[in-house]
């Protein structure tokens, strides 16, 4: 591992989803909501209701934690329902832009002041489609918790991580240098490859309920240090001094 110390780090860079609030959390959300749209639907339809919305958001849980890919699809054959592509586009759509009923990890807020109190900068990475990005931010209200927050979407698909880019993005307008930056993520596919284009110190928090726990580290590259919870966070930084 590189040697560093806390009196190098100016800013601490945070991926979004199963590192600042649960995955699993705005995925419920959304399924409940995409229910009751579904409950709705079909009752206008029918004219009575065949599927309950708590029957339809079980329905859709079990099958996100079989396989997570092609679930609306999934969702309608599992009830031998005919379908075309505008209506699992249209309950995608519903997913994305419905207003999240999610939080923050418990010990997030206490591990900002510790981190403001040691006058570090902070800032948000995050994937994923831009509006359902920013309506997570929205409902934490994060804006007014960091610096900078970067909704990676914004700039273009390809710039998703672990691309460079929005790195570069965070680093000029925090006004620090790579080496000055800890960038805290929790997704081994892409969340630690940034150490191999820039000299970024890397954290990862790996969560018992995290989504892709078990994914795969993108050509090898391994973050350089491991929490179990982003409350170890302050205490890692401080151990490095």
């Amino acid at each position: 591992m590189r040697e560093w110390s806390w009196n190098m780090i100016k800013a601490v860079i945070f991926d979004l989803d199963d590192t600042l609030t649960p995955e699993m959390q705005y995925v419920e959300s959304g399924y409940r909501h995409v229910a009751s749209v579904l409950e709705e639907l079909i009752l206008s339809v029918r004219g009575e209701a065949v599927l309950t919305k708590e029957e339809i958001f079980t329905r859709l849980m079990l099958l996100f934690r079989e396989n997570n890919k092609r679930v609306f699809n999934r969702l309608f054959e599992s009830y031998h329902l005919k379908f075309e592509l505008m209506d699992v586009q249209a309950l995608v759509e519903e997913y994305r832009n419905h207003e999240p009923d999610i939080f923050y990890y418990k010990e997030v807020k206490e591990v900002l002041l510790q981190l403001r109190q040691k006058k570090m900068k902070l800032g948000i990475i995050t994937d994923g489609p831009a509006i359902a990005q920013k309506k997570k931010l929205e409902a934490l209200e994060a804006f007014q918790d960091f610096d900078k927050i970067i909704v990676t979407d914004e700039l273009g698909r390809d710039y998703w991580k672990p691309n460079g880019k929005s790195f570069q993005l965070m680093a000029r307008d925090l006004g620090v240098d790579y080496r000055e930056m800890v960038y805290v993520g929790d997704n081994p596919e892409k969340d630690f490859y940034i150490q191999k284009i820039y000299p970024i110190h890397t954290v990862r928090v790996e969560r018992e309920e995290g989504v892709y726990k078990n994914s795969l580290y993108l050509e090898g590259v391994r973050e350089m240090y491991k929490i179990s919870s982003l409350d170890k966070l302050p205490g890692l930084l401080s151990h490095m001094e």
